[in-house]
C-alpha cells in the first residue's frame, strides 16, 4: 500500500485545457521569443560595436567570469590579472577592488560562488579552441584569444540562454505533476514574462540567478522522476548533481533542497517498511534503496567539492565564511520592505507575482491546513518564508542594482504553480479571457519596465515609484533630470 506521504492533494480538480488557452498560450510563447530574444541580442549586441561594449559588466558578473576565466586562461586563482585586463569593470571599481585586504595565503579574495563559472567550464573552452583554430586558418581576421574577448563572452552567453530555455521546458515538466501540460506551460510563459526572472534569464546573464533558477528546476525534475519510478538510478545522481549545482552558485539558495530530501526520504521508508531489515532477505532489499540515496549524495558533494577547491586554493581554507564584513539582522529582517518597497520590493516591482503567491497559498491550502502539512510540497511554503526571511535581513536587503527583487529566483517556481491553479480554476468560466488579458497588461508593463531598467531610464540601485517608471518611460531619461 503506498504511503499517505507520497500522494500529493487527493482528487485535485486536472481539468483538460480548453482549446481557448492553447491559443493564449501559443500568443504567450512568441512573445517570449520576440522579447527573450531582443532582450539577448541588445545585451551581446554592443560585442560588435566599436568601441565595444562587453556584455558581462558589473561587480557581480565580473566576479562569476573571474572564477572561469582564471583557472582556464592564466592557468591560477589569484584574479589580480584578471580585474586589471578585465573590460567589465570601470577603473574605479578596478581600483577599489585591488585595495581588498589579501586571503590568508595572499590572493585576492572572491566571496563569490563556483557554480556559475563551473557550468559554464564547456562553453569557454569550446571558445577557446575556435579562437585557437581561427587564429590558425585567419590571423588577421581571428579573435583574441584574451578570455575576455567577444567570442569568449558570446560562446558563454549562449550557453546560459540554452540553460534558460532548459529551465522554462524543465519548469514545466515540474508542474504537470499537478496541473495539465497546457496549464502548466502557459503559467511558466506567463509568471517568467510577468516576472523579474525574464530579465535575468536573457539579459543579465552574467549574474547567478538564471543558473540558480535552471539547478532548481533540474532537481525538482529529477526528484520528480526517481518518485515515478524510484528503481531507475539516473534521476537520483541528477538530482544530486544539481543539487551541488545549486548550492554552489548561490549559498543561501540550499533553502530549497528541503523538497527533494523530503521526497527521497518518503521513499525511502515507504521501501524500508516493506522490507525486514533484521533478516538476510529484508537486508538485501533495503541495500539497493541505500545505494540509490549513495549515490545522489555522491553526486551532490562531488559537485559541492568544486567550491571546497576553490576556497582551499584561494583562501587556504577548505570552509569559510566568504562574505565577511557583511551582516544579516535575523532578528530585524526589513519583511514588509523587501516585499512590498519601491526599492526592489518583491511585488512592487513584479504585481502579477502577487497573484501568482496568492494562487500558490489557495493551492497549497485549499483542503485545509492538515491537508497542506502532509503534502511535501509543504516545503516550498517553508523554503519561500525561509527565503523571505534570510533576504530581509541581509544588510543590503534591496540586493544593490537590481531589477526587482532578484534574490528570489527560485521562488518564481512556486509562484507558477499558483498560476497554473489559477489557469485551472478558471478554465470552466467565460472570464478567463478577461484575466487572461490583464495578465497580458502587466506583461506588457513587465517588459516596457525592464527596457527601461536596460537603457537607464530609470535608476538601477535607489527606490523607484510606479509614477517614476512610468515618467521614466515617456521621458525616455530618469525623471530628475
Amino acid at each position: 500500500m503506498a504511503s499517505p506521504y507520497l500522494q500529493s492533494a487527493p482528487n485535485e480538480p486536472r481539468a483538460t485545457a480548453p482549446r481557448a488557452y492553447r491559443g493564449w498560450l501559443w500568443c504567450f510563447a512568441l512573445i517570449a521569443c520576440f522579447a527573450g530574444g531582443s532582450s539577448f541580442v541588445y545585451r551581446v549586441g554592443g560585442l560588435a560595436s566599436y568601441p565595444r561594449i562587453s556584455a558581462i559588466s558589473g561587480w557581480d558578473q565580473s566576479f562569476y567570469y573571474f572564477w572561469l576565466r582564471s583557472p582556464l586562461w592564466g592557468g591560477e586563482f589569484d584574479f589580480t590579472d584578471d580585474i586589471r585586463d578585465c573590460p567589465s569593470l570601470p577603473p574605479e571599481a578596478k581600483a577599489n577592488a585591488l585595495r581588498f585586504p589579501r586571503t590568508p595565503i595572499g590572493r585576492q579574495p572572491n566571496k563569490y560562488g563556483v557554480g556559475w563559472a563551473f557550468i559554464n567550464t564547456p562553453s569557454f573552452v569550446a571558445a577557446d579552441v575556435l579562437a585557437h583554430f581561427w587564429g590558425g586558418i585567419s590571423p588577421t581576421t581571428a579573435p583574441p584569444e584574451d578570455g575576455f574577448g567577444p567570442i569568449y563572452q558570446l560562446t558563454v552567453l549562449l550557453g546560459q540562454l540554452a540553460l534558460a530555455i532548459a529551465s522554462l521546458f524543465l519548469a514545466t515538466e515540474v508542474l504537470t505533476k499537478w496541473f495539465p501540460r497546457e496549464i502548466a506551460a502557459l503559467a511558466v510563459l506567463v509568471t517568467w514574462l510577468g516576472s523579474f526572472l525574464f530579465l535575468y534569464q536573457t539579459y543579465h546573464l552574467g549574474y547567478a540567478h538564471n543558473t540558480v533558477f535552471f539547478a532548481l528546476t533540474a532537481c525538482y525534475a529529477s526528484a520528480h522522476a526517481f518518485r515515478r519510478n524510484p528503481a531507475v538510478w539516473w534521476p537520483w545522481f541528477f538530482c544530486g548533481a544539481s543539487a551541488g549545482l545549486l548550492a554552489i552558485t548561490r549559498y543561501q539558495t540550499v533553502i530549497y533542497l528541503l523538497y527533494p530530501v523530503v521526497l527521497a526520504f518518503q521513499v525511502l521508508r515507504l521501501h524500508l517498511r516493506s522490507a525486514a531489515p533484521t533478516s538476510p532477505r529484508g537486508f538485501r532489499l533495503v541495500l539497493p534503496w541505500l545505494g540509490r540515496v549513495s549515490a545522489a549524495l555522491a553526486a551532490f558533494f562531488a559537485v559541492l567539492s568544486v567550491q571546497l577547491i576553490g576556497w582551499k586554493i584561494v583562501y587556504g581554507s577548505w570552509l569559510i565564511y566568504s562574505y565577511e564584513g557583511e551582516v544579516f539582522y535575523f532578528t530585524r529582517p526589513q519583511l514588509l520592505a523587501v516585499l512590498f518597497s519601491p526599492y526592489h520590493g518583491l511585488f512592487y516591482w513584479s504585481p502579477y507575482l502577487l497573484a501568482g503567491f496568492l494562487g500558490f497559498i489557495w493551492w497549497l491550502f485549499q483542503r485545509g491546513p492538515a491537508q497542506a502539512w502532509r503534502r511535501p510540497e509543504i516545503c516550498w511554503l517553508l523554503s519561500l518564508l525561509a527565503t523571505c526571511w534570510v533576504n530581509a535581513a541581509w544588510e543590503t536587503w534591496w540586493f544593490g542594482p537590481a531589477f526587482g527583487s532578484r534574490a528570489f529566483e527560485g521562488s518564481v517556481l512556486f509562484f507558477m504553480a499558483g498560476s497554473a491553479f489559477l489557469f485551472q480554476r478558471i478554465a470552466a468560466f467565460r472570464w478567463r479571457h478577461a484575466a487572461l488579458a490583464a495578465a497580458m497588461l502587466m506583461i506588457a508593463a513587465n517588459l516596457s519596465l525592464a527596457t527601461a531598467f536596460a537603457k537607464t531610464w530609470i535608476p538601477r540601485d535607489a527606490p523607484v515609484t510606479h509614477r517614476e517608471m512610468w515618467l521614466g518611460l515617456l521621458l525616455r531619461k530618469p525623471p530628475q533630470q
